[in-house]
């Protein structure tokens, strides 16, 4: 099990590096409210360009720098020297970008005119993890039948690295072409004219139990209901690349496929908490409890990454320990739910907030790598007792949610204003 640490660390590394162009692109201002209030302020034309682009740029720096430290941590903690542990998250990272930077770069040029705005980043999502998966797939794939027949950059990396020969030719294309696709994503960023985008229609919920109606509200925000139909495909496309590879390799891929999935669900439910105001909710302003809420809250937050993991759960059908495969998928869903359900209350970002979106996510994505990697040996081994660890800890997130909600709603003594909520 310790010999698929590697991939999986490389699989998340390259994963990362599409996240992080996609949160790029998915953050920058279309609307030109930016250029128009800076074009009232003595700055230069290069200071206003800069202040345009930063919050898209440093989002997308966030998301990939932040959980970089416990990927090179995993890798040292199984006996790779440093050297190898930085070489194999620099390949990983670059093969990442060359995945995301071809899709990206081809679909801005041939999709480049405003009217294409409303299909652009989703086209390039689709082909992006569609590139993706295939290339995990035929990398697990070409274990079982010899070296791989097209070198596609990921496949080439993941291969290498799981049989351990790992080249310099290889590393050093995957190193220039992820700088090289960097560039190119950036200058096509900096330069594209902007668009105007949609307005956001904010529709007024109605449920008759508290759950769901919560539900239905956090369902009726678009970017919430994109993102959680997009990593639900995404598992869709896991799940069968993995029925597609032969079926001895295919027990020792499920701890990757397993995480993989976990990283979905906790991207799309960790947000749940940020549609909310952070400190002054308008249940608060109803005089609700704030337990109760909390709970209500945490409950669509488990829900949500449920719904996002639950084609994991398939996995059983082609294992050959149906049960153990079942109790594992179980606890990779509690897993994801108790990093998105803590984080997602103690620090409730809102869907606006750019650099906070880059920090929270990638905080929650190096959390559950390093919960999961941890936990991996125990559900090899010993599946019930990852079932109870994390539920255990999805009870002891959802408490904390509850702390943090409370400790919120407190009323605030001031001497200049008096009491206030």
């Amino acid at each position: 099990m310790i010999a698929l640490y590697p991939p999986a660390d490389g699989v998340a590394v390259a994963l990362l590096a599409g996240a992080a162009v996609m949160a790029m692109e998915a953050t920058r201002d279309r609307s030109g409210s930016v250029e128009r209030a800076l074009a009232g302020l003595p700055v230069r034309q290069r200071e206003a360009a800069f202040l345009v682009h930063f919050p898209s740029l440093a989002i997308a720096t966030l998301v990939l720098g932040v959980p970089l430290a416990p990927a090179v941590a995993a890798l040292l903690s199984i006996g790779r020297s440093t050297a190898e542990a930085f070489l194999l998250v620099a390949v990983s990272l670059g093969a990442g970008l060359i995945t995301i930077g071809i899709p990206y770069l081809g679909v801005c040029v041939l999709l480049g005119s405003p009217r294409w705005d409303a299909v652009r980043f989703p086209t390039v999502l689709l082909l992006w993890g569609a590139a993706f998966c295939a290339q995990t797939g035929y990398a697990l794939r070409a274990l079982a039948g010899g070296d791989p027949l097209v070198p596609l950059p990921l496949t080439v990396t993941l291969v290498d690295t799981l049989r351990g020969t790992l080249s310099t030719g290889t590393a050093v294309t995957a190193i220039v072409g992820g700088a090289g696709a960097v560039v190119g994503v950036a200058m096509l960023f900096l330069f594209s004219p902007g668009s105007r985008r949609a307005p956001v229609l904010r529709v007024r919920w109605k449920g008759h139990h508290r759950v769901w109606g919560e539900l239905l509200y956090a369902l009726r925000d678009s970017s919430l209901r994109a993102n959680v139909a997009l990593a639900a495909l995404m598992n869709v496309f896991l799940v069968v690349i993995s029925f597609w590879i032969p079926s001895e390799v295919r027990a020792q891929t499920e701890g990757i496929v397993l995480l993989l999935v976990g990283i979905f669900a906790v991207a799309a439910a960790r947000p749940i908490r940020g549609l909310y105001p952070g400190s002054l909710p308008v249940q608060r302003l109803l005089v609700m409890d704030p337990t109760s809420w909390a709970l209500s809250t945490s409950f669509v937050v488990v829900i949500v990454a449920m719904l996002v993991a639950a084609p994991g759960a398939v996995l059983f059908l082609g294992s050959s320990d149906p049960t153990a495969s079942a109790l594992r998928s179980i606890g990779t869903w509690a897993v994801s739910a108790a990093v998105a359900t803590g984080l997602g209350a103690v620090v409730p970002v809102g869907p606006r907030n750019v650099l906070g979106q880059g920090l929270s996510g990638g905080a929650s994505i190096g959390a559950y790598l390093a919960l999961s990697l941890t936990l991996q040996p125990i559900g090899t081994d010993r599946p019930g007792l990852l079932v109870a660890l994390s539920v255990v800890l999805l009870a002891a997130s959802v408490l904390l949610a509850v702390i943090a909600e409370r400790v919120r709603w407190r009323p605030v003594l001031s001497k200049e204003r008096g009491l206030s909520i």
